[in-house]
């Protein structure tokens, strides 16, 4: 679940495989849903919390939803198709959410994807990462590609600048990589662990 505080109230919005769920933090009084079934019931992400604002995203060609929660209600801004995160979160930065689309077992067309926070509406898309995972930092995203690729690239919705491309590990990566003081850290299947330095 996501925790988020709204006009003194501490809320927990929490994506399961039937629907959107947000509920009093101090005693789990469900007060508002918002259904979102998927194929196989699998909803694995994290809602993103943006002031009164949640966004959700699910893969099995599903999408993505903005949603407003205000008065203890849930009303969606737009449902999309062109943003459906398998299992790792998209990550919102600057008014626009950068994600994978697509699933694990369709690796080879996953398509990195920006999306307007606003509008819904794709800015760019990039391909070549699977189904990978991603952090952004100083402006840039950090980008661990499902084959152990380690890229960076400018988070900008213009277009895909890329930065640098880096093989690190060998083995599946789905684990998001973890960036503390300039090191990245990356893990595979196997439990290899890379760092890399990206202060240099």
């Amino acid at each position: 679940p996501a925790a988020f505080e709204l006009e003194g109230t501490v809320y927990l919005a929490l994506l399961n495989n039937e629907c959107l769920s947000v509920a009093r933090a101090d005693d789990g009084t469900e007060v508002a849903t918002f259904a979102w079934p998927s194929p196989f019931d699998t909803n694995s992400t994290t809602p993103i919390i943006d002031g009164k604002m949640i966004f959700i995203s699910s893969g099995y060609r599903k999408g993505c939803a903005l949603l407003d929660f205000e008065n203890q209600k849930l009303k969606a801004r737009y449902t999309t198709q062109d943003l459906k995160n398998h299992f790792n979160n998209s990550v919102l930065y600057q008014k626009h959410f950068y994600g994978m689309d697509g699933n694990s077992n369709l690796g080879r067309i996953v398509r990195l994807t920006c999306l307007d926070q606003q509008t819904g509406k794709v800015k760019w898309r990039e391909a070549g990462f699977g189904c990978g995972s991603l952090l952004i930092a100083d402006g840039k995203l950090i980008i661990l590609s499902d084959e152990g690729t380690l890229v960076t690239a400018k988070a900008s919705p213009d277009s895909y600048q890329e930065i640098s491309r880096f093989q690190v590990l060998d083995h599946q990566c789905w684990t998001v990589p973890v960036l503390c003081n300039g090191l990245v850290y990356c893990r595979d299947s196997a439990g290899n662990l890379a760092c890399v330095d990206l202060r240099l």
